[in-house]
C-alpha cells in the first residue's frame, strides 16, 4: 500500500490508509475460510491484494501495481478464479439484455461481487458510457437465475438520485409549523432493505453526484457500525446481506472520510469501447438487413476511430463530447435514417439498397460526429470526410496519431464535390443527393403577419427540422446546441406547434433559469401528466408527450458543482421516473420524449453533466450562413415594401446586403473584453435594424434617400448605441460610410444634411407616423410639451433641461418601446438620468410606468408579488 500511493497517479477515488489494509485483511480471511490449506498464504496475500485494490485502478496504474506486486511476490502465479459458474451466466445475462459479454466487461461484474464481498458500501466510479449501470443490471440478473440460498441470492434494488431532491427529502425533515417528522425516501427505502427477508440481497443504490454535505450523514451507515442515524433520533441498523451502492461521476469533491469507507469499482470507456455498442446495435437490426450487418461493422471499422481523432485534436467542440457518446449518437441517427428511407414495405433492387445503405451511413456519419463544431471544424471536417469515404490515405494528409484505417472500397454514392458535405441531405423522392436549398419550398407570407412572427424557411431550418422530425420518430431525445440566434427555440417551437402529427403527439414547454429548482421542474411537469394506472403516469393513451426545455444549462450550480433539475431529469430518463414528494412512491413516467436547447458554456452558463446529455442525439448549430441571411430578411423586407413607391421597393436587395455587411464587419470587429464584455453581436441585432425598419409608412419613406436615412439611423441605434467610448463610436461612423457608399452608391454628406440623425413618431399630434427629426429645437419644444402634461398628471414632477443628448436618449427609449418584444437596457454611472429619461420616454409612448424599489432585503416572494 506504501509503494501504491508513492508509485501510483494521484486519483480522488484512491485509498490507501487503514481501511484499505482492512478490506485486504478481511478479503484473505475470506479466502483462508474458503480454501483452508490448498493454497499457501502468499497467494491467498497476492490474490487478496488483487481483488481489493485492481478494481479502483486506471488502465495506466493497472501495470505499475502489477509490477510492485511481482517484485514483492516473486515467482508466485495466482491459479485461475473458481467463479465458473458465475462468468457463464454472466455471459448468458447480458446477451439476453442485449449486450455484449467482452471480457474486461465480465471482469468488472466479478469486481464488482468481489468488492460487494468484501465492504457494504461500495461506489461505482467512471463517465458516461462507460458500463457502470449495465453492471449492475447485468450482476443483478446473474444472482437471480444462480441463486443457491446461501452465497448467491436474488437481489432486489431500489434506486434514487440524491440530488434530484433536498437534504431533507433524502433524510427526513423535522416540520417547520408542526415539529413533526417527516421520513426521507432514504430512510424510507433503508428501513424496507432492513426488514426484508434475508432470502434476497437488498441493494440501496443513489445515483448521482457526492458531495462534502449529503455523504457525510452517511459515514455512520459505511462504516464497522452499519448504522443511519436521523435526526428524529431513529437509528436503522443494516442487515448482513443490505448493500449501499453509489453511482457516481467523480469524486473530485468528496472528503477523505468517505471515499475510504467505499470500496471502489473504477469504470473507463477504453474498457467497454465502441465496438460493443456497434456489435449490440447491429444484432438488434430487422431482419431484412441482417444482411448489412456485416458490412456496417466493416464501414464503422473505418471509420469511427479516425472522425473521433479529428473531432477530439484538430476541431473545437461546442459541447464536451465523448467517443462512445458521438458513437451511441450516430448509431440512433442511422438506424431513424433507415426507418424513413428503407423498409420492408418498398421494394428496390439489390443495388439500389445498396446505394443507400452505404449513402445513409456517410449521412449519419456526418450529421453524428460532424456537427459537434463550429463552421471552421466543419470545413475541415468536410473535406475529412469525403477523403474517408472515398478510400483516400488519410493519416499522412491529417497528421493522424491512429493506423491507417483498413482499406475500403469507395462509397457508392459519394457527396458531390462542389460544396461542403454539410450542405447535401438525401431527396426522399430520388435517393440522391439534393442540396438543402433545393429543398426549400415556395413561401408565402400571410396577409396581416407581424414582422417579428415571420419565419422563413431556409436551407438550415429546412435541416434542422428534418433531423429533428426523423430522430423523433425514431424515439430520440434531441439536443440542439448553438450560440444565441442560430435559431435554435424558433425551430423548436414551430416544429411543435405545427410540425407534428397532433393525434401522435403532444407537447409543452418550458425555459431554465439560474433560479429553476428541482421542485419547480417537477411541479411544471407533473400537472401535465395524465393517471394511466396506479403509479404510472404520461400522456393521453397512444400518444407521445413532447417536452421542450429551452436553456438547459442555465439553472445554477450548487457549491460542489450540481445542478439539481438537471439531476431530476436524468434520474427520470434514467430511473423512467422520480419519487411523488408526498407519498416518497416512485412515479413511473412513460411515453415522454424531450427536446433541449443550449448555448455554449461560459458566459454565466455552465457546462452540463454528460451522464445528462448523453440521453440526447446532439445536433450544434452554427449561425446562418450569408446566404440564408440574405434570404431571410430579403423575403421579409420584399414583402413589407412591396406597397411602397418604386424608387423604395426597388432598393430592398440593397438595403438587405448592407445590414449584413456591417453585421458581418462588426461582429469580427468589435469582440468582448473584459471591460466591453457587452459586444456580443448575434442574428436578434441584426432583425432588429430589419424590424426598426418596418415601424415606417408610405409617408415615411416618400424616396430613396428617405430609406437609406432610416437605414442609417436603425443601424445606428441598435449597434453604434451599445458601443462605449469615442473611439469605436468613430469606426462605426466609417463603417456606415462605406456601406452605404458600397451599397447605395451615396455619399453620406449627401445624403444626412444634419446630424445627429433622428426618427420620432410623435413629432405631429394629428398624424403619427416615423420620420426624420428635420429641427432638433421643435423636437427639444415637443418633449418639453410631453414633460409639462407629465408633471401636470404626475405626484412627482421632474424638473429636467432637455438639451440636445437628453432628447437623444428619449427619442432611443421610445424607439425600443414601440418596437414589438421590445426591452431597453439603459447602462450609465449614478445621476446620468436612465429613471428620468425613462419616465418620460414611457409616458411619450402612452405606456404606464410600474417601478420596482430594490432593497437589501428584496428577495423572490417580493418579485413574485410586483409582478402581480
Amino acid at each position: 500500500l506504501k509503494l501504491g500511493s508513492e508509485q501510483l497517479s494521484s486519483q480522488d477515488h484512491y485509498d490507501f490508509g487503514m481501511r484499505a489494509l482492512k478490506s485486504i485483511l478481511v478479503r484473505a480471511g475470506a479466502l483462508r475460510r474458503m480454501y483452508g490449506g490448498q493454497r499457501s498464504e502468499s497467494v491467498l496475500a497476492l490474490s487478496a491484494l488483487n481483488d481489493v485494490n485492481l478494481p479502483k485502478f486506471t488502465a495506466a496504474d493497472i501495470p505499475l501495481f502489477m509490477g510492485i506486486t511481482n517484485d514483492l511476490f516473486p515467482g508466485i502465479d495466482l491459479p485461475p478464479s473458481d467463479y465458473a459458474k458465475l462468468i457463464d451466466n454472466l455471459e448468458g445475462s447480458a446477451r439476453g439484455l442485449g449486450l455484449q459479454p467482452k471480457s474486461s466487461f465480465t471482469k468488472k461484474c466479478i469486481q464488482l461481487w468481489e468488492t460487494m464481498m468484501v465492504r457494504h458500501g461500495l461506489m461505482l466510479v467512471g463517465k458516461h458510457l462507460s458500463g457502470k449501470t449495465e453492471v449492475e443490471n447485468v450482476l443483478e440478473t446473474t444472482l437471480a437465475a444462480i441463486a443457491d440460498g446461501d452465497t448467491y441470492l436474488p437481489v432486489q434494488t431500489c434506486k434514487m438520485n440524491p440530488k434530484a431532491i433536498s437534504q431533507g427529502q433524502l433524510y427526513g425533515d423535522f416540520d417547520e409549523n408542526t415539529n413533526e417528522w417527516t421520513d426521507g425516501i432514504l430512510a424510507l427505502a433503508v428501513r424496507r432493505a432492513t426488514s426484508a427477508d434475508s432470502s434476497r440481497r437488498q441493494w440501496v443504490m443513489l445515483d448521482g453526484p457526492v458531495d462534502a454535505v449529503w455523504i457525510e450523514n452517511m459515514n455512520t451507515v459505511l462504516d464497522d457500525n452499519k448504522k443511519l442515524c436521523l435526526n428524529s433520533g431513529e437509528i436503522i441498523k443494516l442487515t448482513p446481506v443490505t448493500t449501499m451502492m453509489f453511482e457516481v461521476e467523480d469524486l473530485t469533491v468528496a472528503s477523505p472520510a468517505t471515499v475510504s469507507r467505499c470500496g471502489m469499482i473504477f469504470f473507463e470507456q477504453v474498457d467497454i469501447g465502441w465496438q460493443v455498442l456497434v456489435k449490440s446495435w447491429c444484432e438488434s437490426l430487422p431482419e431484412w438487413l441482417h444482411e448489412y450487418s456485416g458490412h456496417i461493422e466493416t464501414l464503422c471499422e473505418h471509420s469511427v476511430g479516425p472522425l473521433w481523432e479529428m473531432v477530439s485534436r484538430r476541431v473545437k467542440q461546442m459541447v464536451v463530447v465523448s467517443q462512445n457518446w458521438l458513437c451511441f449518437n450516430f448509431l440512433s441517427l442511422y438506424r431513424a435514417l433507415l426507418r424513413e428511407h428503407l423498409s420492408e414495405e418498398v421494394h428496390l433492387t439489390a443495388k439500389e439498397k445498396d446505394m443507400k445503405v452505404d449513402a445513409l451511413f456517410q449521412l449519419a456519419l456526418v450529421w453524428s460526429f460532424g456537427c459537434t463544431t463550429d463552421i471552421e471544424g466543419q470545413n475541415l471536417l468536410s473535406q475529412f470526410i469525403r477523403d474517408l469515404t472515398a478510400g483516400n490515405e488519410i493519416k499522412e494528409a491529417y497528421k493522424l496519431i491512429c493506423a491507417e484505417p483498413p482499406a475500403r472500397p469507395p462509397a457508392r454514392m459519394p457527396f458531390p464535390d462542389d460544396v461542403s458535405v454539410f450542405n447535401y441531405g438525401m431527396s426522399a423522392q430520388t435517393g440522391r443527393w439534393e442540396l438543402w436549398t433545393k429543398m426549400v419550398s415556395g413561401f408565402e407570407i400571410p396577409r396581416g403577419s407581424q414582422v417579428h412572427t415571420i419565419m422563413v424557411p431556409t436551407a438550415d431550418t429546412i435541416r434542422n427540422t428534418f433531423l429533428l422530425q426523423t430522430l423523433i420518430r425514431s424515439g430520440c431525445n434531441v439536443l440542439f446546441a448553438g450560440a444565441t440566434g442560430t435559431g435554435k427555440t424558433a425551430v423548436v417551437q414551430q416544429e411543435l406547434l405545427s410540425g407534428f402529427d397532433k393525434e401522435k403527439y403532444c407537447q409543452f414547454s418550458f425555459a431554465f433559469s439560474a433560479r429553476t429548482s428541482a421542485n419547480q421542474t417537477q411541479d411544471v411537469i407533473d400537472g401535465k401528466l395524465d393517471k394511466r394506472k396506479k403509479g404510472t403516469y404520461g400522456p393521453p393513451l397512444n400518444k407521445k408527450y413532447l417536452i421542450f426545455v429551452d436553456d438547459v444549462n442555465m439553472p445554477a450550480v450548487e457549491k460542489f458543482g450540481a445542478q439539481p433539475p438537471i439531476e431530476l431529469l436524468r434520474q427520470c430518463v434514467d430511473m423512467g421516473g422520480w419519487y411523488d414528494r408526498k407519498s416518497l412512491e416512485l412515479r413511473k413516467m412513460v411515453d415522454l420524449l424531450y427536446v433541449g436547447a443550449m448555448g455554449p458554456p461560459g458566459a454565466g452558463k455552465p457546462g452540463v453533466t454528460g451522464r445528462y446529455l448523453r440521453h440526447f442525439s446532439l445536433v450544434v448549430l452554427v449561425p446562418f450562413a450569408s446566404e440564408s441571411l440574405y434570404r431571410i430578411f430579403h423575403t421579409v423586407m420584399q414583402w413589407y415594401l412591396m406597397k411602397f413607391p418604386p424608387a423604395v421597393s426597388q432598393l430592398t436587395s440593397n438595403l438587405v446586403k448592407a445590414t449584413i455587411a456591417v453585421y458581418e464587419d462588426i461582429s469580427a470587429s468589435m469582440l468582448p473584453t473584459p471591460t466591453r464584455s457587452h459586444y456580443s453581436f448575434n442574428l436578434r441585432d441584426l432583425s432588429k435594424v430589419h424590424q426598426g425598419m418596418c415601424l415606417c409608412t408610405k409617408a415615411s419613406l416618400p424616396g430613396a434617400d428617405a430609406l437609406i436615412k432610416c437605414w442609417a439611423h436603425e443601424c445606428q441605434r441598435v449597434f453604434q448605441d451599445r458601443l462605449v467610448n469615442e473611439g469605436d463610436r468613430s469606426w462605426f461612423a466609417e463603417l456606415l460610410k462605406r456601406c452605404m457608399e458600397a451599397h447605395f452608391k451615396k455619399q453620406w454628406r449627401t445624403v444626412v444634411k444634419l446630424e445627429p440623425l433622428m426618427f420620432a413618431d410623435f413629432l405631429e399630434t394629428n398624424q403619427q407616423y416615423y420620420q426624420e427629426v428635420a429641427d432638433h429645437n421643435h423636437l427639444s419644444s415637443i418633449l418639453q410639451n410631453y414633460l409639462m402634461d407629465y408633471n401636470m398628471a404626475a405626484k412627482r414632477k421632474m424638473e429636467l433641461v432637455l438639451f440636445l443628448t437628453a432628447v437623444q436618449h428619449v427619442c432611443h427609449i421610445v424607439r425600443v418601446l414601440k418596437t414589438p418584444l421590445g426591452n431597453p437596457l439603459l447602462v450609465g454611472v449614478g445621476g446620468s438620468g436612465r429613471r428620468s429619461l425613462a419616465t418620460l420616454a414611457a409616458s411619450v409612448a402612452g405606456h404606464d410606468l410600474f417601478q420596482i424599489e430594490i432593497s437589501k432585503n428584496y428577495g423572490a416572494s417580493d418579485w413574485q408579488d410586483d409582478l402581480r
